[in-house]
């Protein structure tokens, strides 16, 4: 309806080549540690925490592996099928406009929702995936 300029800002480093040695390699991943912070911390503190309190040292060992691994596969998938969704996303990319005005309707309709305390509707309407509750 409306766009707010300073929503659609963009940076990007295209010129940037670091990525080819091991000091750029080391900038690009900080860059990459920076940005993430805010959203791996919170759960790293309380992985070392449990770890921390485990009995032994391989629980605690185990704990974080499984962490690092849940943190690495999706990564590496990406990294695995990153040819293919470019081909994809080359075909998709027309329809891109349609699919932002349908998230944008939805989050309005999410938040006009959550404004008049009938949020529960939601869940009223998908009760029916309560059969595939563990």
């Amino acid at each position: 309806m409306f766009k707010i300029k300073a929503l659609y800002t963009d940076a990007r480093l295209h010129s940037v080549k670091g990525g080819s040695t091991a000091w750029g390699a080391f900038v690009i991943g900080f860059a990459f540690a920076f940005g993430w912070t805010p959203c791996v911390g919170p759960v790293l503190t309380v992985i070392l925490t449990f770890a921390a309190a485990q009995d032994s040292i391989t629980k605690g060992v185990l704990l974080l592996a499984i962490y690092s691994m849940g943190l690495a596969v999706p990564f590496l998938f990406t990294a695995l099928g990153v040819e293919r969704f470019l081909k994809f996303y080359s075909r998709f990319r027309a329809h891109m406009h349609a699919i932002e005005v349908a998230s944008g309707v939805l989050l309005v309709a999410l938040g006009v929702l959550l404004v008049l305390g009938r949020f529960t509707i939601i869940s009223n309407y998908l009760s029916f995936l309560n059969r595939f509750a563990l």
